[in-house]
Order: C-alpha cells, then sequence, then structure tokens
C-alpha cells in the first residue's frame, strides 16, 4: 500500500496530525423530551407537540434555516421507538406549516417524544456567511 498503507496503520494507532476542524453545516436540528409517565391524552399530546414546535420553529429562524423534512419520533415505555417522516421539495418557511405538518404526523402515530426539522437550507447566501 505505499505511503498510504503507512498512514492508515498511523490513524489506526490513533496518530493524525492533520489539523482538526469543528466547523460544520447543521443539516438537522431536534426538540426532545423524556417523560416521566406514559402520556395518554390526545389532547395533552397535541399541547406539548406545539410547544416542541414552537421551541423548534424559533431556533430556525435564529439560524435563518428552513428544513424540507419534519420527522416526529415516538417512544414507549418498553424503548420501542418508531418514527414519522415527511420529505417536500420545497421549504418549510412558516410556524404554521410546522405546526400542521406535527401535527398530521401525530394522527399517524401515537405519544411524540419529539421532532425533528432536516435538510435545511439558508434562506440567504448572507445568512449562511453570517454562521461560518
Amino acid at each position: 500500500f505505499g505511503d498510504w498503507g503507512a498512514k492508515l496503520y498511523s490513524r489506526a494507532q490513533g496518530i493524525d496530525d492533520r489539523e482538526v476542524s469543528s466547523e460544520r453545516v447543521r443539516k438537522s436540528m431536534s426538540v426532545e423530551r423524556t417523560f416521566a409517565k406514559d402520556i395518554t391524552s390526545r389532547d395533552q399530546l397535541r399541547s406539548i407537540l406545539e410547544r416542541q414546535v414552537e421551541e423548534l420553529a424559533a431556533d430556525l429562524r435564529e439560524r435563518q434555516l428552513k428544513p424540507h423534512t419534519a420527522t416526529l419520533k415516538l417512544r414507549f415505555y418498553d424503548f420501542t421507538t418508531i418514527t414519522r417522516s415527511k420529505t417536500f421539495t420545497h421549504d418549510i418557511d412558516s410556524p404554521k406549516d410546522l405546526a400542521r405538518i406535527a401535527k398530521l404526523l401525530l394522527e399517524l402515530a401515537a405519544e411524540p417524544m419529539g421532532v425533528k426539522w432536516q435538510n435545511t437550507s439558508y434562506i440567504s447566501n448572507e445568512a449562511a456567511d453570517g454562521l461560518a
């Protein structure tokens, strides 16, 4: 393997002299909550989901991001976890749309533990430059 083989061997030993870079583009954001006991009221689930969506929408606005995918995560008492996702071809850019989509996903499930928005894009190039 020549030089490459020597580099691979060194890296396998934890030896790597490359500079560490912590800069990365955020691809998703989520809000999750663990409950002390099961939530069985559909109205209570909707209320919790609304608060999570509001929190996440504020974070997205602050970072000037628009998601394309919404994911609802469900975890049950036995730690069985399921997710429901919907991807759109356009940006989801209003808090009302975010809430409507999250509620739609709730209808497919029973007990939300979190909401995640993925495949974000910057609203403008200036916003991306300001966050780099």
